[in-house]
């Protein structure tokens, strides 16, 4: 999988188009202040992201695969909001710290970037290094945009790094969390602005050959209500072949898949399983929200499933939403 962060990857989520707890000032760890959605208290207070100072614990969703010679790509997503990835970022230089308990993947590791790493090639904040092996390790963080304008309490970043037998392709959410507290008043339906990952339809029972689908006409909804914590979530798969770098412009139905959990309020995360129009499980989905009464949705997505014509779709998938 290529570092896919750059020109086109901005490009495919619109141009219109985590959580963390705070050791250096603030946003990570979410707000300050008395609960939302109407209560009458006062409504707590938010860091931006680009006000936020010292070193921030970030906690993310991330959608990707894992990668290994010989073998077909396998899906990661699909977890709740802090589980597996976490980064860690002094943002006076800044730098990044990447970890993970290897929850969802297939081994721990642990990779850092400095300013000594940067990337000038690329059109967003981007890091690469070579690791004693000799495989480039890389990292990028960009803002997410709606009408021209920055998603504000959110960023996205992709790290390539190795794991296991092999290597990892992880793109997540991070930023400033909604305090569970501070939930709206009433239903809330979020509709996508943001797609980020790809499908791959596997051949012969997952044997191969193996197809990559650029998957950013797909749609998205989301439908969060506090009054019992049910959450809704719908995802319309669309794809468009992509042979030898070059993107076909015939989009392709790859199903749709649905998913229903409850989110409890007592943590910042949810997740649980999707299936597809048959009601077969198919993967899993999870999530988060950000900024000021959940303002902002994140949602990783985590599908293997065996298709009526004996072929797999393989997705690993992040997905940016905001109230319709």
């Amino acid at each position: 999988m290529s570092f896919v962060i750059g020109c086109a990857m901005l490009a495919s989520c619109g141009g219109d188009s985590g959580s963390g707890s705070s050791s250096g000032g603030g946003g990570g760890g979410g707000g300050s202040g008395g609960s939302g959605g109407g209560s009458g208290t006062p409504a707590p207070t938010y860091q931006t992201f680009a006000q936020l100072t010292g070193t921030q614990t970030f906690r993310t969703t991330c959608g990707g695969f894992y990668f290994e010679g010989g073998r077909p790509p396998m899906q990661t997503g699909g977890l709740a909001f802090g589980s597996g990835i976490t980064i860690v970022s002094d943002r006076s230089q800044p730098s990044y710290d990447v970890t993970t308990d290897g929850t969802g993947l297939f081994g721990t590791f642990a990779t850092s970037f400095s300013q000594a790493d940067r990337d000038t090639s690329l059109n967003v904040e981007g890091y690469k290094k070579v690791a004693s092996s000799g495989f480039t390790e890389r990292f990028a963080i960009f803002p997410v945009t709606q009408n021209g304008a920055e998603l504000e309490h959110l960023r996205v970043a992709q790290v390539i790094a190795e794991n296991f037998q092999g290597y990892t392709s992880q793109i997540c959410a991070l930023g400033i969390p909604t305090i569970v507290t501070d939930v709206p008043a009433a239903t809330v339906t979020y509709g996508g602005i943001a797609v980020f990952g790809n499908a791959y339809i596997v051949e012969s029972a997952g044997a191969g050959p193996i197809s990559n689908y650029r998957i950013t006409n797909s749609t998205t909804t989301l439908r969060a209500n506090p009054a019992n914590g049910q959450i809704d979530f719908t995802l319309a798969l669309k794809g468009q072949l992509v042979t030898q770098g070059t993107t076909s412009s015939t989009i392709t139905d790859l199903g749709t898949f649905t998913g229903t959990t409850t989110f409890d309020g007592s943590d910042p995360g949810y997740n649980d399983i999707v299936v597809d129009s048959q009601n077969t499980v198919a993967g899993t989905f999870g999530g988060g929200f950000f900024g000021p009464q959940g303002k902002t949705a994140a949602v990783s997505v985590g599908l293997q499933t065996r298709r009526a014509d004996d072929s797999d779709l393989v997705l690993g998938a992040l997905l940016i939403l905001r109230p319709q």
